[in-house]
């Protein structure tokens, strides 16, 4: 936040949109990605399909409508500013239903940002046929959270990851967040 808040009035002005966390956390998930290549994955007939590229789905909300999930392609070989643009870009025509299908296919890794619309506890979605998701919701979430009970300190996110298949047991999972993830 402190990166954030220092350029912020800056970003505004040379870019024409606001710095939001979302180009932050979608850039931490491709490095960590780049550590744990498993979970950019998806499920194939009989396995997991482990790919070497990183192409990030940003479920965007349609007035409440729905979700759509445009992708920012080759996302690791974008630095933050280049992922933000691009993430402004596709959410601002997802908004407005102008993306094309190809913009919405393919990702190899989604994000849920639920944080924008005040829910305390969420659920990522898992846009098919990817294996992992990640979904982030506001900092209020870790008062409800079992194992955020015990935080010393108050949580900036909750972090959730949702796996519908895990790649090494072939059993469906849906994991609690480790105690550590609360802060």
């Amino acid at each position: 936040d402190h990166t954030r808040s220092q350029v912020k009035a800056e970003w505004k002005a040379t870019e024409g949109f606001s710095l939001t966390y979302l180009p932050f956390i979608t850039r931490a998930a491709v490095d960590a990605l780049a550590d744990f290549p498993h979970l950019n994955a998806s499920v194939g007939e009989n396995d997991l399909v482990v790919h070497n590229y990183v192409d990030v789905g940003i479920a965007v909300d349609i007035n409440y409508e729905g979700l759509l999930v445009p992708v920012v392609r080759a996302a690791d070989t974008k630095r933050l500013r280049a992922i933000a643009r691009e993430i402004n870009d596709l959410a601002g025509r997802a908004k407005a239903k102008k993306v094309t299908p190809d913009e919405i296919t393919g990702g190899t890794f989604t994000i849920t940002n639920n944080g924008s619309a005040g829910s305390v506890l969420t659920m990522p979605i898992i846009s098919q046929p990817q294996s992992p998701s990640s979904a982030r919701t506001p900092s209020s979430a870790s008062r409800w959270w079992p194992p955020c009970r015990t935080a010393t300190r108050p949580s900036s996110s909750t972090r959730s990851a949702t796996w519908r298949w895990h790649g090494t047991t072939g059993r469906s999972m849906a994991p609690m967040p480790p105690a550590s993830w609360c802060g």
